[in-house]
């Protein structure tokens, strides 16, 4: 909760539930725990914002409304933050699966200034490389191996 502060006004005559009056000399105002009221991260989150958007429009407002059990006027309204409604961290597993491209990882990876590769696949003459330079760690394993597969 934030600090309040006594906003001066002009007198006015409030009625209370038994019909008497009282005059207000002032009201109250909700200050901000910010000092320059401004929303640090606000371009992140914007950039966050519309990559989800992203996700929406690929796979279709009632498609992911349906798949995070929500109605597509409570999606809609939190992709355009209005109505006190807001994207929800427990969404954001759904979206990065669902995402065309890798956009919101490497947002949020750029955040912590680190990049996201994509994982690279290995031929098959890469990977029985792999295997043979892991078994050659493990003499005793390598040479049962060349026995089961009947090398020697």
């Amino acid at each position: 909760m934030g600090h309040t502060r006594s906003v001066p006004e002009s007198p006015c005559a409030i009625r209370d539930n038994r019909g008497e009056e009282s005059h207000a000399q002032g009201r109250t105002e909700q200050l901000s725990l910010r000092y320059n009221d401004r929303f640090e991260h606000a371009e992140q989150w914007a950039e966050l914002l519309d990559a989800v958007g992203e996700v929406v429009r690929a796979v279709g407002l009632k498609q992911v409304a349906y798949d995070l059990d929500q109605q597509p006027s409570v999606l809609a309204h939190a992709l355009a933050e209005r109505e006190r409604h807001y994207v929800r961290a427990e969404w954001l597993p759904y979206l990065v699966a669902h995402a065309p491209s890798d956009r919101i990882v490497a947002l949020v990876a750029s955040w912590r200034h680190l990049e996201v590769k994509p994982r690279h696949e290995l031929t098959p003459a890469e990977e029985l490389r792999a295997y043979k330079s892991a078994l050659d760690l493990m003499p005793d394993v390598h040479e049962l191996v060349r026995r089961k597969a009947g090398l020697r």
